[in-house]
């Protein structure tokens, strides 16, 4: 049965990885001053840089606190430049990623971003905790 599916599961799956990388393309772009992203070359996840000047691992601490969005910084896969930027995990497989985005872009315009980053002169502000909280609905991109 699996097998008769198999092109039509395949395509669905193109599908649904076209649009999630057309959203997040949309995303990082209308965010500069927060992300760095260079789109992978095939694989279903990517390793942006966060350009704040905050610590990745912090970033993704505080994301998960405030929103539930449930991102990994890059040095849990052991991906950790020489040079100290700071760049975190998202995959983009998932159906609910416009949920995610959405949830996300609402998140930085609730902290001020258009934040600006060191790279362009300036300092951010934005807060960060270590202490996860259940109070949120968890998705994970």
């Amino acid at each position: 049965m699996g097998l008769r599916a198999g092109e039509r599961i395949m395509a669905q799956n193109r599908a649904l990885l076209r649009s999630n990388m057309s959203l997040l393309e949309g995303f990082f772009a209308s965010h500069p001053n927060v992300f760095s992203w260079h789109p992978p070359k095939g694989a279903t996840v990517a390793f942006p840089e966060l350009v704040t000047g905050q610590s990745s691992e912090e970033w993704c601490k505080s994301l998960v606190k405030e929103t539930g969005i449930l991102l990994l910084p890059a040095m849990a896969y052991d991906y950790q430049p020489e040079d100290g930027r700071q760049h975190f995990r998202i995959g983009f497989g998932r159906k609910n990623m416009p949920e995610v985005i959405a949830l996300l872009d609402k998140h930085l315009l609730q902290k001020g971003v258009a934040l600006s980053s060191k790279r362009h002169g300036h300092r951010t502000s934005l807060s960060h905790s270590i202490y996860p909280s259940n109070k949120h609905k968890h998705y994970v991109a």
